[in-house]
C-alpha cells in the first residue's frame, strides 16, 4: 500500500512539475527585448538569433543590437540557446520567418542547413543579415563583423616585428575547423611568407594532441598562435602539464573573457581584439537601411575594426 502511495505522488510531482520545467526551458532558449512594448510604436519587428545567449563575449553585440534598436524605434526579439543546438536555432528561425518579421540577424554557422533558412527567409521577403561569422554563397543581404583574413594579416605582421629570423611558429586549430580560421591561417601565411619565420602544423585533432606534437617535433619552439576561440586556454594547459611556461609566447585571435584574463595573467602574449558592439549596432542599421530602400545596394560586407592587444596595450 505505501509503495503504490509513494509511487502515485511521484507521479503527481512529475506531471505537476513537467509545465514548469517547460517554461524554464523557453525562458533559457529565448530573450526579449520588446515583448510587453506596444508594436504600434516600431516601425519594424527585427530578431536576433544567437547560440551564445548569456556568453559574455556574445553579449557585447547584443547590447550594440540592442542600443541600435533603441535609438531607430525598431521592436527586437532576441532568440536562440544557450550553447549551440543548430536544431534549435533552425527552430527559432522558422518561428520568426512565420511570423513574418521585417528582418532577422544571425551568427553564421558553418551548417548548410542555414543557407537554406536563409534562402527560404528571403523568399518571403525577409531580409537577413549575418553577424560575426559570414555564410558565403547564401542570399543573406550582407555581412557585419571582422574581416578574419585581414587579422591572420595583422597578427602576422606583428608577430615578424616581434620574433627573431628563422623562428619556428606553432599552428595549433580548433577540433572543427571553421571557415573563419581557414581565413585566419590564410592571412598568418600570406603575412609570413616572405620571413625566414617557420610556420609549423600537424594534422592531429584536438588542441592539446597539436600542442604536444608539435613541441616533441620541434623541441626548441616557444612560440604558438592558437587559431579557434578556446585554444589559448588548452595551449596553456598542455604546456604547463609537460614544463613550465615561462619563456613560451602564446597568442590567439578572440578576445573571450577567458582570453582576457590570460593576458591579464602573462599568460599568453597578445591576442586579436574585436568591435563586438559596433556589428550590433551595424547589423541592425544594415537591415533598417534595406527596408528602407536607403544606400542602395547594401555592401557585400561591413567589416568592424580589429587590432592586436598585449598586456600592456588591453583597450
Amino acid at each position: 500500500m505505501k509503495q503504490r502511495l509513494k509511487l502515485a505522488l511521484f507521479v503527481f510531482l512529475l506531471i505537476s512539475l513537467f509545465p514548469l520545467y517547460q517554461l524554464f526551458q523557453i525562458y533559457q532558449s529565448s530573450q526579449s527585448f520588446s515583448a510587453q512594448a506596444d508594436a504600434e510604436e516600431y516601425r519594424y519587428r527585427l530578431v536576433l538569433i544567437s547560440p551564445y545567449l548569456g556568453d559574455a563575449y556574445w553579449n557585447q553585440v547584443i547590447k550594440g543590437v540592442e542600443a541600435a534598436a533603441r535609438k531607430l524605434q525598431v521592436s527586437l526579439d532576441i532568440k536562440g540557446t544557450n550553447l549551440p543546438d543548430n536544431e534549435e536555432l533552425q527552430k527559432a528561425m522558422n518561428m520568426a520567418i512565420s511570423s513574418q518579421v521585417d528582418g532577422i540577424m544571425l551568427l553564421g554557422i558553418d551548417d548548410p542547413s542555414f543557407s537554406e533558412m536563409i534562402q527560404k527567409s528571403t523568399m518571403k521577403g525577409i531580409p537577413v543579415v549575418t553577424i560575426m561569422a559570414d555564410l558565403q554563397g547564401s542570399l543573406r543581404k550582407s555581412f557585419i563583423g571582422s574581416n578574419h583574413y585581414e587579422t591572420g594579416l595583422e597578427l602576422g605582421n606583428y608577430i615578424k616585428k616581434a620574433v627573431k629570423n628563422n623562428e619556428t611558429i606553432g599552428i595549433i586549430k580548433g577540433n572543427n575547423v571553421t571557415s573563419i580560421e581557414t581565413q585566419r591561417i590564410k592571412g598568418l601565411k600570406d603575412s609570413l611568407k616572405a620571413s625566414s619565420i617557420k610556420l609549423v602544423e600537424t594534422d592531429r585533432q584536438h588542441a592539446e594532441e597539436q600542442t604536444n606534437d608539435l613541441l616533441n617535433q620541434y623541441p626548441s619552439m616557444k612560440m604558438l598562435i592558437g587559431t579557434g576561440i578556446d585554444d589559448g586556454d588548452l595551449i596553456v594547459r598542455t604546456i604547463e602539464s609537460r614544463s613550465a611556461l615561462s619563456g613560451f609566447e602564446i597568442y590567439t585571435f578572440d578576445d573571450t573573457q577567458e582570453t582576457m584574463n590570460l593576458l591579464r595573467s602573462g599568460k599568453i602574449s597578445g591576442t586579436i581584439h574585436h568591435s563586438h558592439s559596433l556589428m550590433g549596432v551595424k547589423s541592425v542599421e544594415t537591415i533598417v537601411k534595406w527596408l528602407e530602400k536607403e544606400d542602395l545596394p547594401l555592401p557585400v560586407s561591413t567589416y568592424t575594426e580589429t587590432n592586436v592587444i598585449t598586456e600592456g596595450s588591453r583597450p
